[in-house]
């Protein structure tokens, strides 16, 4: 276009300038085909990509199945409690240290601490006359959350020597702290057996309570148990009975993740 339209010869040049526009609509209209070609070819060149990928990850699948699923016991595990009687509800401190455990050793549940590769265990609720069950380590370490009898029953916090006993609600157990040791997730009913919430299902909700204002908020009213937090604090894995999940209302909240007990 450019040489016919600088050619030396005045006939060979474009003679008007609808002449002009007409060639310059013709080579626009030729290459907005060309451009739908490409990216149909292109479009069908992916296509068949995945579909041979997907197709190859399937026959990797069904040549590859999963492994059986087995128990595997540590030969390195060593017992660390001898305390005559159930030792129950263990909970590690941040730092492998120390663990907290329920003990009715004294006549009545108490809660204990011992240090890893020590054999005496100390009673941080000796005195107490009261059934104190389900202790939690804070995720900084200074602090145990537990279930208590004393005061009509509830959950409480008290520092890791066992001084300053706090009263954080009046009902709820099972408490388990969020990443950040702001609130406590707790469920309505108290998990002893599974057999027990089968014969009798029944949707224990489950909520979290701020430690340090004791306001509440409820994370889900269909049935949750026994809740642990992710590391980032956004999700919650708990246990529910399918029977008593089911004769209640709407879905599980999407930060939640339920795994139904078997």
């Amino acid at each position: 276009m450019l040489a016919r339209a600088l050619a030396k010869d005045q006939a060979a040049r474009y003679q008007t300038a609808d002449q002009l526009r007409a060639e310059l609509e013709s080579i626009g209209q030729s290459t907005e085909v060309s451009r739908a070609r490409f990216w149909l070819a292109t479009a069908a060149i992916v296509a068949v990509l995945i579909l041979t990928a997907a197709l190859g990850l399937w026959i990797w699948k069904i040549r590859h199945p999963p492994p059986p699923f087995r128990v595997v016991f540590n030969s390195a595990a060593q017992k660390l409690t001898d305390l005559p009687g159930e030792e129950l509800y263990p909970s590690l401190a941040p730092d492998g240290q120390s663990f907290v455990f329920a003990s009715p050793h004294n006549g009545n549940w108490d809660i204990y601490r011992q240090g890893v590769g020590e054999r005496a265990a100390v009673n941080l609720t000796a005195g107490a006359d009261s059934y104190d069950t389900q202790p939690a380590y804070s995720p900084d370490g200074a602090r145990i959350a537990f279930r208590s009898s004393r005061n009509g029953g509830g959950v409480f916090v008290m520092n890791k020597d066992g001084s300053q006993v706090t009263q954080v609600t009046a009902e709820g157990f099972n408490p388990a702290w969020s990443p950040d040791g702001r609130e406590l997730a707790l469920n309505d009913d108290n998990i002893s057996t599974y057999e027990m919430r089968n014969t009798y299902p029944s949707a224990s909700k489950l909520w979290a309570v701020n430690v340090g204002t004791k306001a509440r908020r409820v994370i889900t009213s269909r049935d949750a148990v026994q809740a642990d937090w992710s590391p980032h604090g956004q999700r919650l894995a708990f246990g529910a009975n399918k029977k008593a999940a089911t004769a209640t209302s709407g879905p599980w909240p999407q930060t939640a993740a339920a795994n139904q007990l078997r």
